[in-house]
């Protein structure tokens, strides 16, 4: 198995063991470079210059992953990670909280 491949079953939790040191730092470097070619502040700040941007579905994340120049299954990852971390952004004064409701990713703006 590719490296790359262990870490798209891994998040996809289709890895039920426990992982070793080599196959976890593997991982944590393709985290790395998925939060370096997807950074959060610009991935919001696009989602925020769409029109009428009320949601983005998961069945337009090829979109998505096209503009970041990046295969289908990382942007996937991205918007899951962007979601389970729940956290609240913070640019230009503006609070956002990242949420998903059903078949749906959106942000909310506090």
């Amino acid at each position: 198995m590719t490296d790359y491949k262990l870490w798209v079953y891994y998040h996809s939790g289709a890895i039920n063991r426990e992982l070793t040191l080599e196959e976890q730092r593997e991982i944590d470097a393709y985290d790395l470079a998925m939060h370096l070619l997807i950074p959060t502040k610009s991935l919001l700040r696009f989602l925020d210059s769409l029109d009428n941007f009320p949601l983005v579905y998961w069945g337009e994340t090829e979109f998505l992953a096209t503009v970041f120049k990046v295969p289908l299954e990382v942007m996937e990852i991205r918007l899951k990670d962007l979601k389970k971390n729940k956290k609240i952004y913070k640019d230009n004064g503006e609070r956002r909280k990242v949420l998903k409701k059903g078949n749906a990713i959106f942000l909310e703006f506090k």
